[in-house]
């Protein structure tokens, strides 16, 4: 239908273009050099097209308006002007790429580990000589011991969840998955895995740190889109 957001998976990423109706596809091309208008057959290229379920603040009219008015236009960018940037941009305004955001985020969350890692480690030397009677009475020592143990023993087990959901979210779409149907399975591989990962290393107590620990590093990586 004219102004869906269509989407193709190719190995490893997504290639984003808005419907302009009578078979045709409006959409940033590298191959072609920019924004273009092409058959539905060219853009789908023998793949199975997805329709998106991006927001959309535009009616279909000025969404495909938005679209005709960049024809021609070229720059693009991988990381801040690919083919999901203009898709988003036609239908809500905002040039955003979850493809680029999903590797920001993945790079926070090892950001937040390797923080984390360091944090516990101060605080196993430092916190425990200047601040223990405060931590007792909290109950923030045990805490801290607990995601201290949890990332130095589990590194290896939530880098193998960040892996899992990184490639379920860009390489989903060998099963079939739309983007938005595999960002929310690798969101759902990845916590589920970041549990598994703290309970088998830290029990119960564990199993929350891990899955506090990916929520941390989602937020993280979210100040990066």
């Amino acid at each position: 239908m004219r102004g869906d957001h269509l989407s193709v998976h190719y190995q490893g990423f997504y290639h984003h273009g808005i419907d302009a109706g009578d078979g045709q596809v409006i959409h940033m091309s590298r191959e072609h050099g920019g924004i273009v208008c092409t058959s539905y057959n060219e853009f789908a290229d023998g793949k199975r097209v997805h329709t998106e379920n991006s927001p959309r603040d535009y009616d279909r009219k000025q969404v495909l308006k938005r679209a005709r008015s960049r024809l021609g236009e070229g720059g693009y960018h991988l990381l801040n002007n690919n083919c999901e940037h203009f898709a988003n941009w036609c239908r809500n305004g905002q040039q955003c790429s979850r493809q680029v955001h999903n590797v920001s985020k993945a790079l926070g969350r090892q950001m937040t580990k390797s923080g984390a890692k360091t944090l516990a480690h101060l605080g196993s030397k430092e916190l425990g000589k200047t601040g223990s009677k405060l931590l007792a009475k909290s109950g923030a020592q045990t805490g801290a011991k607990t995601l201290a143990k949890t990332v130095s023993k589990g590194g290896g087990l939530f880098i193998a969840a960040d892996l899992a959901q990184a490639g379920m979210e860009q390489l989903g779409g060998n099963l079939g998955l739309s983007q938005d149907e595999a960002e929310v399975a690798g969101k759902t591989i990845g916590a589920m895995g970041h549990i598994a990962a703290g309970a088998s290393v830290g029990g119960p107590l564990g199993a929350a740190a891990g899955l506090a620990l990916w929520g941390a590093g989602e937020l993280f990586g979210g100040l990066f889109d």
